[in-house]
């Protein structure tokens, strides 16, 4: 696995992951289910700042920024690492876009072969191409845990909410060897005005983004 590979896998989940068995849900945990799912489609922007732990101790800290499709706004999602680290992704309608700022090359990801692209879906449903393998309420804190029902061995994550009232609070991605990578938000901003120009993508160095998707703004 290359650099870029190993950021995006790390940062969303896009490596290859052993799916858990599915579990059958009960009423309390399709309930739950339910509530997170009013929750992320009403949900129309979010920002944060971000700490991500893995396994061998690391971490890195940034900003990130996500947009639900609203109106005319397509969905989109931005991640901005902080220094040293030399790492941009972007999520536009059609790519997952990592771009390395060290080796300054870009690797491109189809959106809908990543976990991530459930958050950027226009409905937002936790059955159907998704299967929701586990709900799990400890204290105040919630877990749902999901795979794409037809692939799942492509990826897993587990959205990490507060339950009451409810709010996304970050994920935790595991992949088959049993590596561990938290991402944790901290100050979240919902239903904030971003500038539109986030969710295009642009290599760094350039000084306008490139709308060579047809991305509405």
């Amino acid at each position: 696995m290359n650099r870029l590979t190993a950021a995006a896998s790390i940062a969303l989940g896009a490596c290859l992951i052993q799916a858990p068995a599915q579990a059958r849900l009960n009423s309390k945990d399709q309930n739950e289910v339910q509530r997170v799912e009013r929750y992320l489609n009403a949900l129309t922007t979010l920002k944060a700042r971000f700490a991500q732990y893995t396994n061998s101790g690391r971490i890195n800290r940034g900003t990130i920024y996500i947009r639900r499709p609203h109106g005319k706004l397509r969905g989109g999602l931005r991640i901005e690492f902080d220094p040293p680290v030399k790492l941009l992704i972007v999520a536009t309608r059609i790519y997952l876009i990592v771009w390395d700022g060290e080796m300054k090359e870009a690797q491109y990801h189809p959106l809908g072969a990543t976990p991530v692209s459930v958050l950027l879906n226009e409905r937002l449903r936790l059955s159907g191409n998704v299967t929701v393998t586990e709900v799990k309420r400890e204290g105040r804190w919630l877990s749902v845990s999901m795979v794409r029902s037809k692939s799942p061995e492509k990826g897993s994550m587990s959205l990490l909410f507060i339950r009451n009232p409810i709010q996304l609070i970050g994920w935790v991605v595991k992949d088959a060897q049993g590596k561990i990578t938290q991402v944790r938000f901290s100050n979240p901003q919902a239903g904030i005005k971003i500038d539109p120009v986030k969710f295009l993508w642009s290599k760094p160095h350039t000084k306008s983004p490139i709308d060579n998707q047809g991305e509405e703004r």
